[in-house]
């Protein structure tokens, strides 16, 4: 086996589960931060602030499917990781 493919795989896992972990902290902390009116300078600071939860996960998940695919791949002898 690749060990720097099944390095990839594990940080993959691991990205995930502790963006899952953190999620409820820093979404709620986002939502409560974003309640009051008086938010920011400029208009579209609301708006923004309600934007921050779709961004932290497509976040997640786009780095956590990565280094699952590019690991996955090396493991099956194609892709950046396989050995030579």
């Amino acid at each position: 086996m690749n060990p720097s493919a099944m390095t990839a795989v594990l940080g993959g896992v691991i990205f995930m589960v502790l963006g899952l972990i953190l999620a409820s902290t820093i979404i709620e902390a986002a939502v409560s931060s974003g309640s009051n009116a008086s938010i920011g300078s400029f208009t579209g600071a609301k708006s923004l602030n309600d934007l921050f939860p779709l961004v932290y996960y497509a976040v997640l998940l786009s780095g956590s499917i990565g280094l699952l695919a590019v690991g996955g791949l090396g493991l099956a002898g194609r892709g950046p990781l396989t050995r030579r």
